[in-house]
């Protein structure tokens, strides 16, 4: 490995990240960008394109195909149907519109606590939230930081959490989902506060800034949705709730139960036929277009989120990558800190928490606890760490809630990147702190 290799990766890996907030084709901007890495680490371009790019994109459509697909289709009938303004416009009631942004982080937070991952939650969440939004007044491009805080708060940093960043490590550490649970609540704690109070600050810096017309147009906008609210031949609230309950006790009461991954699939599954049947009053004379609509773009989503996988296969596959690999284990640190740094570091390369703990947990695990450390730190730290970097601009859920929100990276990403890449990096590091003094 030389030079060219390490600057051929780091230029792939930041003309990504360039290519992705200007708003450019996915699929195109992994391809040259994986070209790159190819050329500079000297691997074999058809090798490097099938056995890592399309193996890694297939892989990823093979373990998220039907979880996708079901939930934009979810998403797309609780539109269809009313539920999602129903839901949304009642939340906005109970909390009040200037609340709105807690409320989008809360009805993330809860989701992803009882296992409903990142990728899932763009499509379940965001047809409530933009409701929310609307009702409030708000400017959209508030809710991509809102929503992917909520995510993150929700994805593995609490204990006992069945999402994939809190399963990992148990594989390799022996340990329980609840391992070191004072750690986790520590961290949720130290970007909960800050994480809540910044968007808070996002909301009330936009109030600020309106002018006198800007206020006339807003609340002429939330009169009409109003009337038209009121207008609308819609589900009652219990018509709503009862999908909604019927997906989390399906998660919550088989957890452990069944594969991770077909359990949010038949959760979001009997989700979506309960509205459809609840709600078929409202759907019958759509349904085919409905049905059409979301499977069409659950298909579309899994394959835009499969390309920036397919790039991290490549990626996986150069000297650079095993440098990299070998400098986080020789890293000079206390061994808590260079977890928290390898898998921040990790995570930020591939753009994903999780497989940023998988390469670490593979690579390192063994070694950490020979040398004497505490599996279950080194178990709480791992989910706790991996959210930093992980959202980079060519991060896969970022990709899809941008999108999804319809928010240009130039519009939303700025707020994105204080409330997921700075607070929860601060959290982590102030995390493994408390772990190096106290455990």
């Amino acid at each position: 490995m030389n030079f060219i290799n390490i600057f051929g990766l780091l230029l792939a890996v930041s003309l990504l990240m360039f290519l992705a907030y200007k708003d450019i084709n996915l699929y195109f901007a992994t391809i040259v960008c994986a070209l790159i890495v190819i050329i500079t680490s000297n691997l074999d371009i058809w090798n490097a394109l099938q056995g890592g790019y399309a193996v890694s994109f297939a892989d990823f459509v093979a373990n998220y195909l039907y979880v996708f697909v079901i939930g934009v289709l979810f998403g797309e009938v609780m539109k269809a149907s009313g539920v999602a303004e129903v839901l949304g416009y009642n939340i906005i009631k109970i909390i009040g519109s200037k609340n709105a942004v807690l409320g989008v982080i809360f009805v993330n937070f809860i989701m992803g606590t009882i296992g409903v991952s990142g990728y899932v939650l763009v499509f379940c969440t965001v047809p409530i939230c933009i409701i929310m939004f609307k009702r409030a007044g708000l400017p959209m491009s508030i809710m991509p930081a809102a929503q992917l805080l909520g995510c993150a708060l929700g994805a593995g940093v609490l204990p006992y959490n069945p999402i994939l960043n809190n399963v990992i490590p148990t594989t390799y550490l022996g340990t329980t989902l609840g391992a070191e649970p004072i750690l986790g609540i520590i961290a949720f704690m130290l970007l909960a506060i800050p994480g809540c109070l910044y968007c808070i600050y996002l909301a009330k810096k936009d109030h600020k800034e309106r002018t006198r017309e800007d206020e006339k147009r807003i609340q002429e906008e939330i009169d009409l949705f109003e009337k038209e609210y009121t207008k609308k031949d819609k589900p009652n609230l219990m018509q709503c709730l009862i999908p909604c309950f019927a997906l989390l006790a399906i998660i919550i009461g088989f957890d452990n139960k069944l594969e991770s991954n077909a359990l949010v699939a038949l959760a979001i599954t009997v989700g979506t036929l309960l509205t459809y049947i609840l709600n078929w009053k409202r759907l019958k004379k759509a349904w085919k277009k409905t049905l059409s609509d979301g499977l069409n773009q659950g298909a579309s989503s899994i394959m835009l989120a499969s390309t920036v996988m397919g790039f991290a296969g490549v990626v996986q596959m150069t000297p650079a990558f095993e440098k990299l690999v070998e400098w986080c284990l020789d890293i000079n640190l206390n061994p808590y800190l260079t977890e928290t740094i390898s898998i921040n570091l990790l995570a930020g390369i591939t753009g994903s928490a999780a497989a940023g703990i998988q390469i670490f947990m593979q690579n390192f695990a063994t070694s950490f606890i020979s040398i004497g450390m505490n599996p279950a730190v080194l178990h709480r730290l791992a989910p706790i760490s991996s959210f930093g970097l992980n959202t980079l601009p060519h991060n896969a859920t970022v990709v899809l809630s941008m999108k999804y929100m319809d928010v240009s990276y130039k519009d939303g990403y700025k707020a994105v990147a204080v409330a997921t890449i700075l607070l929860p990096t601060f959290a982590s590091l102030v995390t493994t702190c408390i772990a190096i003094i106290f455990f």
